[in-house]
């Protein structure tokens, strides 16, 4: 084969290659540079798209402080935040949600330790478990109309929370909702409210006075437990059971009137609170037969009485059964020293930190 064909092969093939590999770069920098826009536009979202076009954030992968969701990502419209989108987003302190959002995942917001303030928007009906647990720094938070049930664990361990204004349609209040809101001080329960799960409220030690609506038929265990400076509860004619451990530990609980549809008191279910306790009951009731069941003769025992609600008269009892009040005993210069047991639980709290 003559030189000159065999040098314009070679030549021919090394152009081809050459083009082929410009060709190829060029692509992969398109959309590269495609790929980069499309985050930029979309504001740091990752994002995915629904079969009817509309998109769910999946992750927020920005730093703003003050965060203001859109309403529409590349032309779909946003309406879902999904599990852990915003976890553990500690330099996030406001966030403001559009219209368009109708639900949230679970834990989303979770252990965003610096937000005080989030804006829900209109259109939310849908909330998943903890979605904003251990959100320190929230203070208050104002709930839309459309959202009818407070999902398990919504706010559980914001310390800071105070001020939550609930909608006049709620019926569901989850298991563990605002365990640990040590700064709640009030809470309006709606009308509508049917159901408050167990411990919803524990440890809400800023909480002084509750009145529960009439739909409730049943607290929950340790719906109220150390609720410490609660003093005054005021419960619905149409309540059939205070479950066990319902208000164990409310120290300045002063005053309870159990209506007659009570049919069950679980087992220390008001342990551990005032001295001064009253618990009003009419005589044979389940609340009479509670003070009965629990009155101790002893002389040691926290005192509590009972008042008959048809004559107004009060018997001093004691309270409640020495095993299950006090934890322990110990001997010091020949007397018995008896510990009650929410204070040894406090005392073993110090020790052990």
């Amino acid at each position: 084969m003559p030189k000159r064909i065999v040098f314009c092969i070679a030549f021919f093939l090394i152009i081809s290659c050459l083009c082929n590999t410009i060709l190829f770069s060029h692509a992969q920098n398109g959309v590269a540079e495609e790929a980069m826009s499309r985050t930029l536009d979309d504001q740091l979202y990752v994002y995915e798209i629904a079969e009817n076009g509309d998109a769910v954030i999946c992750e927020y992968i920005g730093e703003e402080k003050h965060c203001k969701i859109p309403e529409y990502l590349n032309g779909h419209k946003v309406v879902g935040i999904g599990e852990k989108a915003f976890y553990s987003k500690r330099f996030m302190r406001t966030v403001s949600m559009p219209n368009t959002i109708e639900w949230i995942g679970e834990e989303a917001f979770s252990c965003c330790d610096l937000l005080q303030s989030i804006d829900l928007g209109s259109a939310l009906c849908s909330v998943g478990s903890g979605a904003f647990a251990d959100c320190w720094s929230l203070r208050s938070i104002q709930l839309p109309d459309s959202l009818t049930e407070i999902p398990a664990a919504m706010f559980t361990g914001c310390w800071l929370l105070r001020e939550i204004v609930c909608s006049d349609k709620l019926t569901e209040i989850g298991r563990d909702a605002f365990w640990g809101c040590r700064n709640l001080q009030s809470f309006d329960f709606p009308k509508t409210l049917i159901t408050i799960g167990t411990g919803a409220f524990r440890e809400c030690e800023s909480l002084r006075e509750i009145k529960l609506p009439k739909k409730i038929t049943k607290i929950q265990y340790h719906t109220f437990m150390q609720c410490t400076h609660l003093k005054t509860i005021e419960l619905p004619d149409q309540l059939q059971e205070i479950d066990d451990s319902a208000f164990v530990q409310c120290w300045n609980l002063r005053k309870v009137r159990i209506p007659d549809s009570v049919t069950r008191i679980g087992t220390m279910a008001f342990n551990g609170c005032s001295s001064r306790l009253v618990i009003i009951g009419k005589s044979g009731s389940t609340a009479w037969q509670y003070c009965m069941e629990n009155a101790e003769d002893t002389i040691i025992g926290d005192n509590f009485s009972f008042q008959d609600a048809d004559t107004g008269e009060i018997t001093p009892m004691k309270y409640p059964v020495l095993h299950d009040l006090f934890y322990g005993t110990s001997f010091w210069g020949g007397k018995v020293i008896v510990i009650p047991m929410y204070l040894y639980a406090n005392l073993v709290q110090l020790f052990i930190r």
